[in-house]
This record gives C-alpha cells, structure tokens and sequence, in this order.
C-alpha cells in the first residue's frame, strides 16, 4: 500500500475511535449519578397482607460507580397505583405527592387513600441529588393489604379429631396400656427419708433380668423417671435418660434387649440434699400381637449401691452384696405426684381438602391461611409458598399470625381443589421443659380463605367450613421436639387428595371437617421474615458404629432436618433416624443435652428402587446423624442436611489471614442461624427451645 494511502487509513481509525470514545463517553455521563433501588415496605420486599395502613416505604441510595463518594439526595418522588399499568403510564391514583424537598430522607410514610383489605398498591420512586439531577424511576415494588377486620374473614375455624393412630399403635396398646407406672412404687436408697432430704450425688440402682429365650422381641421401652436426673445402661450401654421427675420418659431400648441374661443398671442423682427418689418398668413387646408383653417394674428387688460398683461399665457387676432398694411412696403421692408421660403415642397430622369449580377467567386469586398449630397449603397438586413451620409461634392467647399467598397462576378454569396439612406445633404439641402437651389448646384448627376475582369483575370465596373433607394419611407424627414418622405404605390411601377429585382420588372414606365456633383468636398478618429451607449439606463421613447402626457426620452442626435417600429396601422397613450435637467417647451419640427431647424421625419404606423423605412440622440441632432399621447397607448419600432458619438477609461479611478468627467468625454466623428460628431462642436441639 502506498505511504500516503496508510497515512490515510490511519486518520480515518483515529477519527473512528475519538468518535467511539466521545459517543459512550456522553452515554456513561447521561447515566445516574444517584438512584433509588431495594425498595422496602415496612422493611420487607413486596409484602403481601399487611396490615398497617399507613406504611413506611424506604429505598436504598446507589451511586454510580465512577462517581462514588461525596453524593446525597435532595429531592424524591413517589408514584402509587392500584394497577401496574397505570403505575407503567405515571397515573398515581392512590398517591402522588410529588417532587418533595428532603434532607436525604430515604423512609417515608405512606399518606395516600388508605387501602381497602386485599387491595394491592404498586409503587416507584425517583430521586434528585446534590446537583439537582433526576434519576430515574427505579423498578417499580408492591405490597398489598391483608383483612383488615374479622368480618372480613369468612373462613370458620376447623379441624378433624377422630383417632389416627400412630406408627405405635398396636394390638396390645389397644386393649391395654402397659407403658403405665400407676401401680408403682418410687423407690431409692436407705439413707433417711427419701421425701424430705437425702444426701445428694449420685446412686446406683440394678437388677438382672432373664428373657425366655423362645421369644421373639418386637419392641422394647424402658418407662421411667428419677429426682433428679437418671443415666440408663443396659449391660453396660447407654440407652437411655431424662431430667425431672415431673414427666416418665420413654426410652426405646430395642437394640439393647435380647433373649437370655440382661443386666440393668440406672444411675440415679440429686442435685442437692433434697428428696429423691426413681420409679420406672421396662416392658418388652414379643412378635404375638395377641400376648401380654413382659414387665420388669422397678420395685425392692432391685439393689443399690452408694458407690459405683466394680465392672458396672462392663455390665457385670456383682450385684450379691448390694443391698435392695427401698419403697418409697406409690405414684401419684407427694411429693412427686404423677410424672406425666413424655412421649406418647402422638397423633397424626391431618389432611384437609375442598374441590371447587370455577368457570370463569380467573384476574387474581389471593390466600389468606392460618393455624392454632402449623399447616402446609397445597392448590391442585404443588405446594403453595416456600415457607416450613408456619403460621409462626406466637402467644395464642393475645394472637394468631396469618399468612398471604398470590396464587392467580395455580388457578384453573374447571375444577380445583385445594387443600392442606394440618400439624400440631407449638400450639397442642410438646414445646418446652414443663414436658406437656397442648399448653394452649388440645387440638389443631386450620383457617383459610382463599379470594378469586374474575375478568368481568364479580368475585367468589372458598372459605375453610363444614364442606371440607378430612383423613389420615402418610404422615403418622409431627411433633417439635419429638420428630416426625412417615408410613411410605399408606400413600396410595391419599393419592391425588390435593387434585381434581373426578380424576385423581376417591374421597368417599373421607370424613366432614369438625367446625370450632369457640375460637376467639386475634389473628394478625405475620410480621416477620418466614422460616425457610436455605442451605442442603452433604453428609462428609459414614461409620458403622454397630452391626445395623451407622452414623453420619455432616462436619458442622446445623438446625432443620435430613433428607433420607434409600435405595432397593423392604416394604415395611422401619428406618429410625437419631440426631445428636456430639459424640460419646465410644462414637455413639451424646443425647444426655437433649433431655426430653426425643429428636428422632421414623421412616417406614414402602420399597422400590429409590425412595426420598423429609420430615415435617419438626426440627432438630444436630451435626450426627444415626440411621438403623436398614436391610442393607447405605451410602454416604443416604443422609443429606436440610438447614432451616428464618429468611435473614445477610448484609456483612469478614475475612481474615487468620483460619482461627474466620472460625471464630463462622461460628458465630451459624450461631446465628441455629438460634433464629421464628423467634430468637436459647437451644434448637433439647426440651428448652424457648426464646
């Protein structure tokens, strides 16, 4: 190429590039210096339900990023709309005040025509900065307006109360109750009066047992209770223990009981120079339904020891020079009363269903739903929300919180059904150290209303009342403390229960709802963040501890659940799982902190290549996890770790070159997200997971 043609080329690149730069350099300069984003009302982002009518509405200042530091706003703009279209078109008919002068106010309240219940405001803003240039809108938000008086709630508080039975349930529970101590005897040492004051420390109680060898043991418990706490050994193992002698703890001891010589020991502790005192049988069910089970009580043929006797770990102590216990009081005398039973046969969650049509196009479909207990909302065949354990634990007797759910899209022209399972909660569960159920109430009622609006304007309300059906399920417990237990056999019964019932199941053997016209509940939106599933953690270690028996360990300790996943096991097999914060010595589970707490889901196959469950309308604080009932070996992706906390927006960060202060620092984090399940609380792993 000629020199002066390349002397050209070269002024026509140069020229090309200064316009290149000039043109996105003009672009990068007309971008906002200052805008608003993450808009917030009531400090949570698009809110549905709420209840306050004159809202605060906040944003979020962001610079841009070539002109960081030095900017404020000195002017906003706020638009709200009944519609997102006339929000679209700048047409503020709920409120628009204007350009307004401010001192970087970023939070105001909202002073519009006040919101009628279920009625939606979308809303945007803009903002003016130091220079006073206007951004633009930013992205518009919403929030909606929950019932805002009881006659606005046409939903009847419901609920199904007919017995269930539970996994337990059994022919020999039915016609008698041998887990009883009514007929016994505390019993302790001879050192004084055992009702008024005894040394404190610790006592050693034992007794050898014989088991007919031609017997076939189904299921073993160990019933009891001591003033004060108790340690269980079962020749020579752990099986069992509990704190307070105001509840009789069940302690399932199967694995431990064979046929031949057993030895039993308990040790028994006062705390103080108090009374003390230990009561309890041990009862062993056999494989024939339809005979008694055998009952070893404890009673004055069981010896005691001040001091721990030789080989008493080994389960082989000579129990010849040992002197017999002494009885103290029947139960039900004072000063200890009836211990009340501390994990009972525990009732079964509920399902609840109502089919519905609706012939016309559907614009919006609003739910409103709440529980004297917890429930999960289920519309034509998919769960609604992505929130566990609502509505929330709250003091039944001043509130009930409620939720709302946007379900226009889940809605079909034809038939629908909606429906839901009902758990017990806080609200008739166990829930604290006291040990007792129902501290509020007895029994779980549910309460939703569910509001359609259709295309010509006309409306319509499915509403929880006598037209709903109920029955029993899959689900056989659901307990807070206790666990969950889940029969995977009886999912046939329900099949399709929350889908179009003329193509997917047969309600028939499904019962009208009870109606509960005694609720006087001041039900209020939720206010908070729900609990939500955040994090799944892969088990990092699998050990068979004993023959049938494997512990998982997930390598941090964390709050919520496990996701069991099996492969090619029986019909029929019951799957325990057990979980525990820290190890024994010996690598079994530490469970002496759980105290009452039975912490412990049951899983029973229904067989198949794969089978997966989680738990509901439980939780536990664990990092190992015990797995046994299994026909054959498993992997180490049997066991999953499902984190559950309420949905807290991180908003900080913190590294360090020093490993033990990150440590420090994520300790402190997961801290955090053990202790802030609903409301901030003391310990998610024991019988004390109060606030």
């Amino acid at each position: 190429m000629p020199r002066h043609q390349n002397h050209m080329l070269n002024l026509i690149i140069i020229a090309l590039a200064a316009t290149f730069v000039v043109t996105f350099s003009g672009i990068a300069s007309a971008a906002p210096v200052l805008k608003a984003t993450e808009l917030r009302t009531e400090y949570r982002t698009n809110p549905l339900g709420i209840a306050e009518t004159k809202p605060r509405l906040s944003w979020v200042l962001q610079s841009a990023d070539d002109k960081p530091r030095g900017q404020r706003q000195t002017a906003y703009q706020v638009d709200d709309a009944t519609t997102r279209k006339k929000l679209a078109a700048d047409q503020g008919d709920l409120w628009d005040p204007g350009k307004t002068k401010s001192d970087e106010t970023i939070q105001i309240e909202y002073a519009g025509r006040p919101l009628k219940s279920g009625e939606r405001a979308f809303w945007k803003v803009k903002i003016w900065n130091a220079s006073d240039e206007e951004s633009p809108w930013s992205e518009p938000a919403l929030w909606s307006a929950g019932l805002l008086k009881e006659s606005d709630w046409k939903a009847k508080w419901i609920g199904y109360d007919q017995p269930g039975g539970g996994p337990a349930t059994t022919a020999a529970t039915q016609k008698a109750d041998p887990l009883t101590l009514e007929k016994l005897k505390w019993v302790w040492t001879d050192e004084g009066d055992a009702t008024k004051k005894v040394p404190k420390g610790t006592r050693y109680f034992a007794k050898r047992i014989a088991i007919p060898a031609d017997k076939k043991i189904r299921k073993a418990t160990f019933i009891l209770t001591a003033d004060d706490n108790f340690q269980l050994f079962i020749n020579g193992k752990k099986a069992g223990n509990g704190q307070g002698h105001t509840r009789a703890f069940e302690n399932d001891v199967t694995a431990h009981i064979k046929p031949g010589d057993t030895f039993l020991g308990i040790e028994a502790t006062n705390g103080g120079d108090n009374p003390a005192a230990l009561i309890g049988r041990l009862v062993v069910f056999v494989e024939n339904a339809a005979a008694d089970p055998l009952a070893f009580d404890i009673d004055n043929s069981w010896k005691f020891s001040i001091d721990k006797p030789a080989k008493w770990d080994e389960g082989a102590a000579d129990l010849a020079s040992l002197k017999p216990a002494k009885e103290v009081v029947a139960f039900g005398e004072a000063p200890w009363g009836s211990p009340q039973r501390q994990v009972l046969e525990l009732p079964p969650p509920r399902y609840l269903r109502r089919p519905f049509t609706t012939d016309k196009k559907v614009t919006r479909a609003t739910v409103y739903a709440t529980a004297l207990g917890l429930y999960e909302l289920h519309l034509n065949g998919q769960r609604i929300g992505d929130d566990v354990l609502a509505p929330g634990w709250t003091d039944y007797k001043k509130r009930v919180y409620y939720q709302t759910y946007d379900v226009t899209d889940r809605i079909k022209q034809g038939d629908n059904v909606l429906g839901a399972i009902l758990g017990d909660g806080w609200y008739s569960g166990y829930f604290s150290y006291q040990g007792k159920r129902a501290l509020y109430g007895k029994n779980p009622r549910l309460r939703v209303q569910l509001d359609l609006t259709f295309a010509d304007g006309s409306k319509k309300t499915i509403a929880t009342d006598d037209a709903w059906k109920c029955n029993y399920g899959p689900e056989r417990e659901g307990d807070l403390l206790m666990g969950s237990a889940y029969d995977a056999r009886r999912e046939p019964k329900i099949a399709g229960w929350s889908t179009p019932a003329d193509k997917n199941v047969d309600d028939a053997d499904w019962r009208p709802a009870a109606v509960e016209s005694s609720v006087n509940a001041n039900v209020q939106p939720h206010p908070g963040n729900p609990v939500r599933v955040h994090e799944r953690l892969p088990a990092q270690k699998i050990t068979e501890r004993s023959p049938g028996v494997y512990i998982f360990d997930l390598g941090q300790n964390i709050v919520g659940w496990t996701c069991l996943k099996l492969k090619e096991q029986k019909p029929g097999t019951q799957i325990k799982i057990r979980h525990a914060e820290m190890l024994n010595p010996d690598g079994s589970l530490y469970l002496t902190a759980l105290r009452g707490a039975r912490a412990m889901d049951t899983f029973i196959t229904k067989g198949g290549a794969e089978e997966s469950w989680e738990p509901k309308f439980t939780f536990h604080g664990f990092r190992y996890v015990e797995l046994s009932g299994l026909d054959k070996k498993p992997d180490l992706g049997a066991i999953e770790g499902v984190v559950v906390h309420t949905d807290m927006p991180r908003t900080g960060k913190f590294e360090s070159s020093n490993k033990l202060v990150n440590q420090l620092f994520s300790n402190i984090i997961w801290g955090q997200k053990g202790n802030y399940l609903e409301i901030p609380t003391d310990c998610p792993q024991r019988d004390e997971r109060l606030g």
